[in-house]
């Protein structure tokens, strides 16, 4: 499956391999939230509400990966391989072109 994840530029895609995130119950798994939509609106707010919190030079990050549990705002998944990297600004114009959709077609 094809994920996205809004980001603090810089956070190599070893690193994010090796993350854990916290689930709804407590228990914590190996992955990262994300989406499945490049619009990141799974949850009623843009990336689980984090994008307003960062820079234009912050990162969107597309990667393919197994999804590990729904969450209220998108997916928890394990990142498996990264296919492309953006910073938020260029992300968002690729949202208003249209651009940024095409990724979700790369299952």
């Amino acid at each position: 499956m094809i994920f996205f994840r809004a980001q603090h530029k810089g956070i190599l895609f070893a690193k994010m391999m090796r993350m854990r995130s916290e689930l709804e119950d407590g228990t914590k798994a190996q992955g990262v939230c994300c989406t499945l939509s490049a619009s990141g609106l799974e949850g009623g707010a843009r990336f689980g509400g984090s994008l307003p919190a960062l820079a234009d030079d912050d990162e969107i990050v597309v990667f393919r990966g197994r999804k590990i549990e729904q969450i209220y705002d998108g997916y928890i998944a394990k990142p498996i391989e990264e296919i492309a990297r953006f910073s938020v600004k260029r992300w968002l114009e690729m949202l208003d072109s249209g651009e940024a959709y095409n990724y979700e077609e790369w299952a």
